[in-house]
């Protein structure tokens, strides 16, 4: 069997890998050993296709880890959904809770300042 199959295989087997995690480094690593493949289809020796997968691996490793980087920088920092939200308060607690509809259901909600509460329902 020619070493450029091999190759190949290895590109599929590493491209149903990354199927199953998810991740773009496996993807990454998938196209640098197609690459490889290619190159021994062109006629390229066995160490050809391996420091060309290799290295087209590598640099595609380095590229798609700087893009998660910058991407992750560019993200809002996780806060709950309903901070802020307007509600319509349905029944006040002896507690200083609330009793309110939001999004089409009855919810229990407290105020981060329960001063406020005897001060809106007085």
């Amino acid at each position: 069997m020619e070493s450029f199959v091999l190759m190949f295989i290895a590109a599929f087997a590493l491209l149903a890998a990354e199927m199953l995690t998810g991740t773009f480094y496996v993807l990454v690593l998938a196209i640098g050993v197609a690459c490889g493949g290619v190159a021994g289809w062109l006629g390229a020796g066995f160490t050809v296709q391996l420091v060309s997968a290799v290295a087209l691996g590598a640099i595609g490793i380095a590229i798609v880890h700087q893009w998660r980087v910058r991407s992750a920088g560019s993200r809002k920092p996780e806060q709950p959904l309903d901070i802020g939200e307007t509600v319509q308060v349905e029944t006040w607690n002896s507690d200083g809770t609330a009793r309110v509809r939001h999004r089409g259901t009855q919810w229990d909600a407290a105020l981060d300042d329960p001063a406020t509460s005897r001060a809106l329902h007085e």
